[in-house]
């Protein structure tokens, strides 16, 4: 079948972007997921570091005796 303005190689070019397209986006969401999961591993272990001074400090012992 003979189209107009259609050359044999653009389906295959077409049909390659697709899959190499989501394969990066799957990288990139996985990235940013770890990144997000550090970063909320990071807050709790800074919390636990300094519930000790958030509790003994001057504010905390007054609104909780």
């Amino acid at each position: 079948m003979d189209l107009d303005g259609f050359h044999e190689n653009q389906a295959l070019a077409g049909n390659k972007a697709a899959p190499i397209l989501a394969h990066y986006c799957s990288i990139i969401t996985s990235l940013v997921c770890h990144l997000l999961s550090l970063i909320s591993f990071l807050f709790v272990l800074a919390l636990l570091y300094l519930w000790p001074f958030v509790m003994t400090s001057s504010i905390i012992t007054h609104l909780f005796p």
